[in-house]
């Protein structure tokens, strides 16, 4: 897998470089969240290693798991990261979902990456609830282990 550099970002941008990274990035698979964070925080800044990569990153009054920050040629990009370990309840999703809406996705890039067991029912309805765009700012949605068979809600 080749760096992140200026030209590359500047031509697919930091989110899509980022998203591509994240599906090299190979969990063992941890026993808590934070783990799962400091793995792909690790990752990215071998693969980033000219951007800052801060976890716990405060964002309008509340925290992101992982903020990427690049200098590109004119401006600075900056990428949200929220991991969610487990999305397998409707506790942890509307968590997830609150956890998401508070970033502001409509202002802001973010990357949900699902780590763990991911139910194929909240899998759906995250989806759902965030609709891709192709207009900046986006978000984008990533499973990194298995998806299991819906269950009840």
């Amino acid at each position: 897998m080749r760096n992140l550099n200026k030209v590359t970002v500047a031509w697919d941008g930091l989110l899509a470089n980022l998203c591509r990274a994240i599906g090299k990035w190979e969990p063992e698979d941890f026993p808590r969240e934070r783990d799962y964070r400091d793995s792909l925080a690790a990752h990215l800044r071998v693969y980033a290693p000219d951007a800052r990569i801060e976890c716990e990153y405060r964002h309008l009054g509340t925290t992101a798991d992982i903020c990427v920050e690049w200098d590109g040629f004119i401006s600075t990009e900056r990428v949200l990261i929220e991991l969610k370990r487990n999305l397998n309840s409707k506790s942890e999703f509307n968590r997830l979902v609150g956890q998401i809406a508070d970033l502001k996705p409509d202002r802001t890039n973010i990357i949900v990456v699902l780590c763990g067991e991911t139910s194929a029912q909240w899998l759906d309805r995250l989806k759902a609830t965030f609709k891709p765009s192709w207009l900046p700012p986006t978000l984008a949605i990533l499973v990194r282990e298995s998806v299991t068979s819906p269950s009840s809600p």
